[in-house]
């Protein structure tokens, strides 16, 4: 009878090391997609703007300048353009923007803006016109901004406008 249940446990182990050997693992597969999208995008105000100060004068008997300057951080690959409104206290005369400080008591002091340290590109806000264009890097890139006073006749005070920035992409 002990031989009879030591064959019959060899058996079910030899069964069993047998369909271990020949069964087959069987699978089945699928995939998926793995992504992102990266949205252009542009800062004009981690880094603000700089002031354009003129400083303190007794007359206006020479031209006065001075600069700014702005700092965009745009995507990489992204056209951006950085335009710059007329102020506050513009004066149009016709189609043309003169930007001018006040002095609070209906006093001005006209002034301007330019892309270039020569005065010759005045800076506005018509893209394609008068506006900065340039190309995200993903870091910050710095743009000058140069302010000219004329010279001219003005009354004794302090003199301010706002200058709106503006980065289209």
């Amino acid at each position: 009878m002990n031989a009879l249940r030591s064959l019959a446990a060899s058996l079910v182990l030899v069964a069993a090391a047998g369909a271990a050997s020949t069964a087959s693992a069987d699978t089945v597969g699928s995939s998926f997609q793995v992504r992102i999208t990266i949205q252009k995008a542009c800062d004009v105000t981690t880094t603000a703007p700089t002031d354009v100060d003129f400083g303190s004068h007794s007359s206006l008997s020479t031209n006065v300048t001075a600069t700014s300057t702005i700092s965009v951080t745009c995507t990489p690959g992204s056209a951006y353009n950085i335009g710059l409104g007329a102020g506050l206290n513009a004066s149009t005369a016709g189609n043309i923007a003169t930007r001018r400080m006040t002095d609070g008591a209906s006093h001005y002091v006209g002034y301007q803006l330019y892309q270039d340290s020569a005065r010759t590109l005045p800076w506005g806000d018509t893209i394609g016109t008068n506006t900065f264009a340039g190309t995200g890097t993903g870091s910050a890139q710095a743009r000058t901004v140069y302010g000219l006073v004329a010279s001219a006749n003005a009354n004794a005070g302090a003199y301010t406008d706002t200058i709106a920035v503006t980065v289209t992409y």
